[in-house]
Formats: C-alpha cells, sequence, structure tokens
C-alpha cells in the first residue's frame, strides 16, 4: 500500500546522483558523505521505495535524477546538499562524535 510522501518538496530535493554530477565525483561519493552525516529523515532527506512510494519513485528514475539500478532514491534538502558538499569538498567525512 502506497505511504505518503513526506513535506520534503521533492521537485526541490537533490538526488545524490545530482550531487554526484554537480561536483565531478565518481558514483557513491555522495552517498558516503551522506552516511557520515547525522541528518535526520523527513526533514534534511527522504527515502523512498518503489513499492511504498511507487509514484514518486517512478517520477524520480523517470527524470534520470538516479544511477540505473538505484533500488531507493535518497532525496536530500538544499541544507543537507550543502552539509554533503562540505564533506565532498573538504577531503574528510564528517564523524557523529
Amino acid at each position: 500500500m502506497p505511504r505518503p510522501v513526506s513535506p520534503l518538496n521533492l521537485a526541490l530535493a537533490h538526488s545524490l546522483r545530482e550531487i554526484d554530477a554537480a561536483l565531478g565525483q565518481p558514483k557513491g561519493s555522495a552517498f558516503r558523505a551522506f552516511k557520515s552525516l547525522p541528518l535526520r529523515e523527513g526533514i534534511d532527506f527522504q527515502v523512498l521505495h518503489p513499492v511504498c512510494d511507487g509514484p514518486a519513485f517512478t517520477a524520480v528514475r523517470a527524470a534520470g535524477r538516479l544511477y540505473p539500478g538505484a533500488l531507493r532514491a535518497i532525496l536530500v534538502s538544499d541544507e543537507a546538499r550543502r552539509r554533503i558538499e562540505q564533506v565532498l569538498k573538504s577531503g574528510v567525512e564528517a564523524s557523529d562524535g
């Protein structure tokens, strides 16, 4: 059964693929930076699953915003994008402590 998508505006949110491309980073760089940050789901990011969030996931995939074969879509807010970019530009992953 589809669930409602969070208030994060999906059209304005950034995919990890888009962040990698904008910074000329290899695939997975934005994901590793994302995982190193203390971000809050529903505020800083939204994860879309193809079964639970079918229409939204399909729209994001059809727009070319995901890597081929992606099993989920992680979309981040402007602020989270800035934080991910800071981590990538510094070359040092953030720590939780």
